[in-house]
């Protein structure tokens, strides 16, 4: 009889540095490719520390104003059985560039396209390191 456990990979305590900077290297990857495939998301050409400061901010941000989002719309995202969490991730993408003026994104709905595509890549990024798995 298999044993059901939901424990979190992807923040054991001792390896928090390493948890750190994947995921800085997850959005730093995320940012460039929405900012590649997306014409409303652009940084200065030959400016890389703009996305690298950029993937730091909203690394932050999403650390310290997302679970706050999340509590205050928990009715929208069951009401739309979490599809308002892109919205969320949008926004807070679009508030990297309040923060980072230099890293631009021209309208709302490019925020929202370029914070999905973040998050795929975040995705792949912790799969690919073996550090996401569903295991029931």
């Amino acid at each position: 009889m298999k044993k059901f456990s939901f424990q979190s990979k992807l923040l054991p305590p001792q390896n928090f540095g390493y948890h750190f900077l994947t995921r800085w290297t997850a959005n730093i990857l995320g940012l460039f490719l929405a900012s590649y495939l997306l014409p409303g998301i652009s940084f200065p050409q030959n400016q890389w520390w703009v996305l690298v400061l950029a993937a730091l901010v909203f690394g932050i941000i999403n650390l310290l104003l997302k679970p706050i989002l999340i509590l205050l719309t928990c009715q929208m995202i069951l009401l739309t059985l979490g599809l308002f969490i892109i919205i969320v991730n949008g926004a807070l993408l679009y508030l990297t560039t309040l923060v980072v003026p230099q890293f631009e994104i021209v309208d709302f709905g490019s925020a929202i396209l370029g914070a999905l595509i973040v998050s795929i890549v975040n995705l792949f990024v912790y799969w690919f390191l073996g550090e996401f798995s569903f295991e029931f």
